[in-house]
């Protein structure tokens, strides 16, 4: 719409210059009667007042132009049409920036504001890890400027869609790059018989994903979005660069409030009934963790010996809080916390957040807000 504004507002100008150079020929013209050719208005002359008052708001022009056509004496034609070359300049089109789901999206749109065209690719409140592209999502990839997701494993869809779309050469950026990773080591149950121990198996070690779960991570990440988006749209680097720099005060509040919440609490071990996407922000925070998955993987089946485990940790210790994550079913968590006579709580791991929420525009900032509430009660 903004550029629709402006496009109308270049040819009002355009047809303003041929108007106003008209005139002055004709004032230029000996005529008997100077007082009705002063008066009189030409039939294709707009009024310069309805221009600028009916036509298009004031702030969908800019202030330079406004000035330049306001005031009598720079009306001449040279000022006009230098008038049509700026706010023609100003109809750039914006970068077309698609993120898979929240955390990018959500950076994304607090550093890029409305001079970035952004859509999400997953839907709100659906589930991320299970995310496929569907063909109307690979339209919209093959018209991006930029494609921004979270690399590693669960992303391997994004080579083999843009050979398809034929965009190989579309800039793309995997948040696993931007910061240092946590490599998963996969074990599993020895099903022979006797043994019952946990076997290490190599080839299904993994890069662990969620790097956004841990604010600090979230810094580094939102300053190399900024500075990506800069490169690829110069005219707005100023802009994205000071975004950038209030959203990194803003997370930058958030991680001493955590490191606070943890220096000050009565324990450091913290019980999911839930799957585990927070190895992060863990580690970063110096915490302990029990947990009903070692992971974020849906099709695992939780056993009752471990959840019996959980029950006696949860009882042993006299943990409060049983936490689930965000769009959990909360099955185990409530089992858990009611065996061991506990609570249940949210920790929002920030994956991918509800329609209602998603339509009232949370951000990660908010989520992380809620999330320090609920740990200072997990950890009292």
């Amino acid at each position: 719409m903004r550029r629709v504004l402006l496009l109308i507002s270049c040819l009002m100008i355009f047809a303003a210059c041929g108007s106003v150079v008209e005139a002055e020929v004709e004032s230029r013209v000996e005529v008997s009667e100077p007082e009705i050719i002063e008066n009189e208005v030409h039939e294709n002359q707009i009024p310069e007042n309805e221009i600028l008052e009916n036509e298009v708001p004031e702030n969908e022009v800019p202030e330079i132009i406004l000035e330049d056509i306001v005031h009598e004496e720079n009306t001449s034609e040279a000022n006009y049409y230098a008038a049509y070359e700026a706010l023609y300049q100003n109809i750039a089109e914006p970068l077309i920036v698609k993120a898979t789901i929240f955390p990018q999206y959500d950076f994304i749109r607090q550093i890029g504001g409305n001079r970035v065209e952004l859509s999400m690719l997953i839907s709100p409140g659906s589930e991320s890890h299970g995310f496929e592209p569907t063909p109307r999502d690979m339209l919209a990839i093959g018209n991006a400027d930029l494609l921004v997701h979270i690399g590693g494993h669960k992303d391997e869809w994004v080579q083999p869609i843009l050979s398809t779309v034929n965009r190989e050469d579309m800039p793309t950026i995997a948040l696993l790059d931007l910061v240092e990773t946590i490599v998963v080591q996969h074990h599993m149950l020895c099903d022979e018989e006797d043994c019952g121990h946990l076997h290490h198996i190599p080839h299904l070690d993994h890069y662990d994903e969620h790097v956004w779960t841990c604010p600090r991570n979230a810094i580094i990440i939102v300053g190399e979005l900024a500075n990506i988006l800069a490169e690829k749209d110069p005219s707005n680097a100023e802009y994205f660069r000071a975004n950038a720099e209030r959203l990194i005060a803003e997370l930058s509040e958030i991680d001493r409030e955590f490191a606070e919440v943890v220096a000050n609490a009565s324990r450091r071990t913290v019980v999911f009934g839930d799957r585990f996407p927070f190895r992060y922000f863990m580690q970063t925070y110096g915490l302990t963790y029990h947990s009903a998955f070692d992971g974020c993987c849906a099709s695992i089946q939780v056993s009752p010996a471990t959840i019996a485990s959980l029950v006696t940790t949860v009882r042993a210790e006299e943990i409060p809080i049983v936490f689930h994550i965000e769009l959990s079913n909360r099955e185990i968590a409530n089992v858990i916390a009611e065996e061991a006579g506990a609570r249940t709580l949210e920790l929002h791991s920030a994956h991918n957040i509800s329609s209602a929420d998603f339509n009232a525009g949370v951000t990660y900032v908010d989520i992380m807000r809620q999330n320090i509430i609920n740990l200072r009660e997990a950890l009292a």
